[in-house]
């Protein structure tokens, strides 16, 4: 069975088409790509497996043409448990295929939680961005807001700068309490 199909369009006019796939090897879900040729349909590069972990489920790919050239693609994998999830990703060079490593790219359990004193206002926290596993850590864009989806902006008491990655806290009384911030994170990739 495949399911959950999605296609780009390369840069020389050959187009990417990648989807989940159960049991196409025998090894349970998957994802696998391959690369046509527009008109006609003709594989230009046959079927191929995305994931390297066979072990759980692999589902829900999606993928985007790089300025680059290369596709990067991404997708849920669950463990065999059914209980945990996380995001996978790879690099797909349409012109010399090969092996590309698997990277996951981040987690919410990354970030540390982090207390501001109720004595204490303002206080400030700062992202430290070399946690996230990628080379250049400028290029990372962020954005934040309250689990209710509050943006953290101007008037709002927990604020949240996105050029120094900084949250700064001009809490009162009223404000104390745990409060769960959602913290987003992209990489400027060129993906169009």
């Amino acid at each position: 069975e495949q399911t959950c199909p999605s296609i780009r369009q390369l840069d020389d006019e050959n187009v990417i088409v990648i989807w989940t796939s159960t049991d196409q090897d025998g090894s349970g879900t998957n994802i696998y790509a391959k690369i046509l040729e527009p008109i006609g349909n003709t594989q230009v590069r046959a079927d191929f497996r995305v994931n390297t972990t066979v072990a759980g489920a692999q589902n829900q790919p999606h993928i985007a043409l790089l300025t680059t050239g290369k596709v990067m693609a991404v997708w849920r994998s669950v463990d065999s448990s059914g209980l945990n999830t996380d995001i996978y990703a790879t690099l797909i060079d349409p012109i010399n295929p090969g092996f590309v490593p698997v990277f996951k790219p981040f987690t919410s359990s990354e970030l540390p939680n982090q207390t501001f004193r109720s004595d204490l206002s303002p206080q400030s926290w700062t992202i430290d961005t070399s946690i996230f596993p990628v080379a250049n850590p400028s290029l990372l864009k962020f954005s934040s807001e309250m689990e209710d989806g509050t943006l953290l902006v101007g008037g709002h008491w927990l604020l949240f700068d996105e050029t120094t990655k900084t949250f700064t806290s001009n809490h009162n009384d009223s404000q104390l309490g745990e409060h769960k911030v959602i913290v987003g994170v992209s990489a400027g990739l060129g993906v169009s």
